[in-house]
């Protein structure tokens, strides 16, 4: 069923999905026991904040806005991203686990905005969640590398190719 959205609504959107990813990320941190994990999540979460720096800005315009406390405000939707986050995290998990439960979470938002972007006629407030989910998108595929990197699995950096004639 196609939905009306304005661009506001939108990017406003985007910034909402970005800040619940980070308290995701910093939850789960601060329950995971491995240390390798806590810094694979503490590390995600900083990217996240980043990104959502660059859409608030974006959003409410440079010297407008006072992103920490922003930041400080409760997390729109962290009931369900925590309860998800609850049912998958094993404390003990290790950084192989951290990066497959971040690339689980990222590709399902990307799902989420691509499936929504579709239903949308605005068609800027449907590019924009497109570009949003292109972007989780990409991280996704960077988190899948630093994955396939660390479990010694055939990386886009290895050169080593044998030609036979």
């Amino acid at each position: 069923m196609p939905q009306e959205l304005s661009t506001h609504d939108a990017i406003a959107m985007v910034i909402d999905n970005q800040k619940s990813l980070i308290g995701f990320y910093s939850s789960a941190a601060e329950l995971a026991e491995n240390g390798t994990a806590r810094q694979v999540f503490t590390r995600l979460a900083d990217e996240t904040r980043n990104r959502l720096a660059h859409y608030c800005h974006f959003h409410y315009g440079k010297g407008r806005f006072e992103f920490d406390s922003f930041m400080a405000t409760p997390m729109p939707g962290g009931t369900v991203m925590l309860h998800e986050l609850q049912e998958q995290l094993n404390p003990v998990m290790n950084d192989y686990q951290a990066r497959e439960l971040a690339m689980r979470e990222e590709l399902d938002i990307e799902k989420r905005l691509k499936l929504y972007a579709d239903r949308v006629l605005n068609p800027v407030a449907r590019e924009i969640l497109r570009q949003a989910a292109d972007e989780m998108g990409r991280h996704a595929a960077i988190i899948e590398s630093e994955y396939a990197h660390t479990m010694r699995m055939v990386h886009e950096t290895d050169i080593n190719t044998f030609v036979r004639e």
